[in-house]
């Protein structure tokens, strides 16, 4: 199976503008614990040097992961034109 490229649009172009899937706060945060204490039992991998959000949108999963703890350089990624979140560092 070869990669997919997109030649003109990404395939979200032609939806439309408020069709948008919000995170509730509190489900972001409970899964943000989940998989720290459960999944990453590594030391490195529980303070990362980086952490990279592939839709922050208005950063709801970047709150959560900064409120669970302050490591690592976020950097979010969104395809709409938002202000950055002020939990990402980029």
């Amino acid at each position: 199976m070869s990669p997919v490229v997109y030649a003109a649009h990404p395939p979200t172009a032609t939806r439309p503008d408020q069709d948008v899937y919000l995170t509730p706060p509190a489900l972001a945060e409970s899964v943000v614990a989940y998989i720290v204490d459960n999944w990453l039992p590594d030391h490195i991998y529980r303070e990362p040097s980086a952490v990279l959000d592939t839709g922050a949108g208005m950063g709801v999963w970047g709150d959560a992961w900064r409120g669970y703890t302050n490591a690592g350089w976020l950097c979010g990624v969104e395809v709409r034109d938002l202000p950055k979140p002020e939990s990402y560092d980029e």
